[in-house]
C-alpha cells in the first residue's frame, strides 16, 4: 500500500520499491484476479468496489482505509522494536 502525502490510497508499480524485509504483514492477503493478476492487499481492500467507494469519499470506506493504515503502521512499529 502506498499512502500519498495527504493520506489517500495511491498506487505505484512494484518496480519502484526496494524489498527491505522478506516478511509480509499478517494483515495482507494474496489473491489472483480473473485476469490472472496477483493482488497483495489487506483483506478489507479486496471487498468489491472498495477502491471506488474510497475514491468517491464514501465515509465507511475512508474509515476502513484509515483503520487499516493505522494497523499496518502499528505492526511496523512493533516489528522495528523487535529488531536486535
Amino acid at each position: 500500500m502506498v499512502e500519498d502525502d495527504i493520506g489517500r490510497c495511491a498506487f505505484a508499480p512494484m518496480c519502484l520499491f526496494e524489498i527491505v524485509s522478506p516478511s509480509v504483514s499478517k494483515l495482507w492477503k494474496v489473491e489472483r484476479t480473473d485476469g490472472l493478476d496477483l493482488l497483495l492487499w489487506p483483506n478489507e481492500f479486496l471487498v468489491e468496489f472498495f477502491h471506488d467507494d474510497l475514491s468517491d469519499g464514501e465515509p465507511q470506506a475512508a474509515s476502513v482505509f484509515r483503520a487499516v493504515c493505522d494497523q499496518i503502521k502499528a505492526e511496523a512499529r512493533r516489528d522495528r522494536l523487535k529488531v536486535v
